[in-house]
């Protein structure tokens, strides 16, 4: 992955810039190249329980051990998607069996979505399998180098909120870069 043109690309072009510091944007290649990886092995492991990340994530948020009631477009906000991209999620959802949706009794405007058995029984299935997935990604850390990453990775977050104050137009990470509650 480190051979791919778009990352020699963008690298030689920051070259160029007077006012970019070389290691800042190696540093963000870097972040890009792993973060895929990273999204591409979830994703393959997702896919083989026929399920995507943007539905596991969903499912997560509708309970494990019993349901939980939420609206639509709070699964949107907690999960950083349009209330537009949520209501394929949750008809691709609903359709496999995973979730039902009913009028809310209080707002009739309003849906509640909920996890069905076959939702909960799914997840405790692929569960322990993402876990050891999560656990192989980072065996190569030490509990201190973890520790330092996670703090680093916070350092990374606040970064992003000092760039959306100086490119509001470009940079929105305080409402859809990382979902609520990863």
């Amino acid at each position: 992955m480190n051979d791919l043109p778009r990352y020699s690309c963008l690298f030689e072009a920051a070259k160029n810039q007077g006012d970019i510091e070389p290691g800042a944007c190696e540093l963000f290649l870097n972040l890009l190249r792993t973060g895929e990886a990273v999204s591409s092995v979830e994703q393959r492991y997702l896919a083989t329980h026929g399920i995507s990340p943007g539905r596991f994530a969903v499912m997560l948020l509708l309970g494990i051990d019993e349901p939980i009631v939420r609206k639509p477009s709070e699964l949107a906000e907690m999960t950083g998607v349009t209330r537009a991209t949520m209501t394929g999620l949750l008809d691709t959802l609903e359709r496999d069996g995973y979730v039902q949706r009913t009028l809310d009794r209080e707002d009739r405007r309003s849906m509640r979505v909920e996890s069905t058995e076959k939702c909960r029984e799914a997840l405790k299935r692929v569960l322990p399998g993402y876990f050891r997935l999560v656990s192989a990604i980072s065996a190569t850390f030490t509990e201190e180098e973890r520790e330092e990453f996670g703090r680093l990775t916070r350092k990374l977050q606040d970064g992003l909120v000092l760039a959306e104050a100086k490119f509001p137009d470009v940079v929105s990470y305080a409402s859809a870069a990382v979902p609520a509650g990863v």
